[in-house]
């Protein structure tokens, strides 16, 4: 079903969903305001989180720049190749940095939740409080200035199309299908399951713009993309949770934390299976 859905929202040869866009085209001006309002946001969070890097800021920060890459990719269909557009380096720095704090917050308050009425791995806790404190000063260090912002938003507005219209739209769409079709037919790995989310998460961050064209019905793919992307991305938490977990820092604790760190990793390892059962049932509808 997920499949079906999926393809019947691409452009299929001469029975597409296209031919019934209700818009022509849109204007650049209109492009603008939904970037400008994207980077807005970016740019508010930017200056809030370097200070009290709350976890629900990170994540509204690192979502907005996702969907203003979701959106140049997009728009990228309608441009040439001398005016691609792309996210600047200076802001995947500060993103990475920021979903490395963001790891490191969701792992420690899941341990902390596992071992809740029992015995801690404090050393473990300590080892994690070290390498947020550290993460925290290379974040503020990649933080962008307002001046930076500007300049880089300057280099965007300068290489947007004058307008997008329905082809636009359903050559991100074709695109989009074929690398998904690849990737279904992969084998069924974490980094499969992961790109796929990347690649379903790019259609959802747009689909205001696609909705603009095709009127505001919400095509079923799009309900159907909420509920696996949100399994595929507890999936990838998992993943990131067995990152910390089978690093060679756990090595340097001691005989007694390890074996806590045990029951930890056998618990992660069930509840990724379980889910990547259920993910796997779902895409092969």
């Amino acid at each position: 079903m997920f499949k079906r859905y999926l393809f019947a929202l691409c452009k299929e040869g001469g029975d597409s969903l296209w031919e019934f866009c209700q818009a022509d085209f849109m204007k650049k001006n209109k492009i603008l305001k939904n970037l400008e309002e994207l980077f807005g946001k970016i740019e508010m969070f930017s200056e809030t989180v370097i200070n009290d890097f709350h976890k629900e800021r990170i994540h509204r920060l690192r979502v907005n720049i996702k969907k203003l890459r979701a959106c140049l990719r997009l728009l990228n269909m309608g441009t040439n190749d001398s005016k691609v557009l792309r996210i600047p380096r200076s802001l995947k720095k500060f993103y990475r940095r920021a979903g490395n704090i963001r790891n490191i917050q969701n792992h420690r308050a899941w341990i902390y939740q596992f071992f809740r009425g029992r015995q801690r791995p404090a050393g473990y806790l300590a080892f994690l409080r070290k390498k947020i404190y550290e993460e925290k000063i290379e974040m503020k260090d990649a933080s962008l200035s307002s001046s930076l912002f500007r300049h880089e938003w300057n280099k965007i507005e300068n290489r947007l199309p004058d307008k997008i219209n329905s082809d636009t739209i359903a050559a991100f769409m074709d695109q989009k299908k074929s690398i998904i079709r690849i990737i279904l037919s992969s084998e069924k790995t974490d980094e499969m399951l992961h790109s796929l989310r990347k690649q379903l998460k790019d259609i959802q961050y747009n689909e205001k713009l696609i909705r603009y064209f095709m009127g505001p019905d919400r095509p079923p793919v799009m309900e159907n993309m909420k509920k696996l992307t949100e399994l595929l991305g507890n999936h990838q938490d998992y993943v990131i949770h067995l990152g910390f977990l089978e690093s060679n820092d756990i090595e340097k604790l001691s005989t007694e934390e390890r074996k806590l760190l045990d029951t930890a990793t056998a618990e992660i390892n069930k509840n990724k299976t379980a889910l990547r059962n259920q993910i796997l049932l779902m895409i092969a509808k």
